[in-house]
């Protein structure tokens, strides 16, 4: 019984304290893309300024709209990541980040429809640590996820976080963040 709970402790402890990775990175050598699409496309498709944040096996992509993605690879010397994006049509990011030399690249793909080519840049990283405590609400029975980080909050969620808590909800729980993702819909 002892072991077992050294054991829970352990990973229980190791999933609360995680550490994260946010690149802010600066894409501006169009040098390898194809001409079939102009600069100023590729630019709407891919900014100049991006910033990631990269926790374990997820990433989110932030700057006008957050897309959900996926770590590939993350060793002591590359960050291989992707998202997709499915609305009328499929766009797919790759992009790999180099620790050593800090510099990365962006590849994207449009399944059927050429690909414009690669997109270099550099990137700074910052490397945060997140702590994640779990508290029972008497009230609703829940289990609630309570983070404490300091990540950036756009414009256009200020105003739904703004009513939602207008309305009662408690910052970051579960119940706010579906307030605030119905409110931005």
């Amino acid at each position: 019984m002892r072991y077992a709970l050294i054991v829970l402790f352990f990973v229980t402890s190791s999933i609360a304290n995680s550490e994260e990775l946010e690149l802010n990175c600066k894409f501006d050598n169009y040098n390898g893309i194809n001409r079939t699409y102009s600069q100023k496309l590729i630019k709407s498709w891919a900014p100049q300024i991006q910033t990631h944040i990269i926790n374990s096996d997820k990433t989110a992509f932030w700057n006008e709209v957050r897309i959900e993605g996926k770590v590939k690879l993350n060793d002591s010397k590359k960050v291989k990541f992707s998202y997709e994006l499915k609305r009328k049509y499929i766009t797919r990011w790759n992009i790999l980040y180099f620790k050593t030399n800090k510099k990365a690249t962006i590849d994207m793909e449009f399944p059927g429809y050429v690909a414009p080519g690669s997109i270099w840049g550099n990137c700074e990283e910052t490397k945060t640590n997140i702590k994640k405590t779990l508290k029972n609400s008497i009230s609703d029975g829940e289990n609630k996820d309570k983070i404490n980080s300091s990540d950036k909050i756009s414009n256009k969620t200020e105003k739904a976080e703004k009513k939602c808590k207008e309305l009662g909800f408690t910052p970051a729980t579960e119940n706010f963040g579906k307030c605030v993702l119905k409110l931005m819909d």
